[in-house]
């Protein structure tokens, strides 16, 4: 069976506003394991349920999965790291951080 269409995740979302300034959004770097969150911290840091996104260096995001549907700001510095785009608060796991 074929399906006559093609569905593009986020070709209907409106672009995310600019952070407001002094309220950008922030980029918590972890790099050991010790330091790497609960399921619950990341979903209190970002705001909500969380994302887990690879980066093309190996490294990891997480980030809130319904910021773009809930209107929060860009993330400069966490779009620049995944060339796309991430808004609201993320946390970016690297080394022993990184989760299975």
């Amino acid at each position: 069976m074929k399906l006559g269409f093609v569905f593009k995740l986020g070709e209907n979302l409106p672009d995310p506003p600019e952070a407001e300034p002094g309220k950008e959004p922030k980029l918590k770097l972890v790099d050991t394991r010790e330091d790497s969150p609960t399921s619950q911290e990341a979903r209190d840091f970002v705001g909500g349920y969380w994302e887990l996104v690879h980066l093309r260096n190996g490294d990891q995001l997480l980030v809130n999965e319904m910021g773009r549907l809930n209107g929060l700001p860009v993330n400069k510095e966490a779009s620049r790291m995944y060339g796309g785009i991430i808004v609201g608060d993320a946390i970016h796991l690297k080394g022993t951080a990184k989760w299975d």
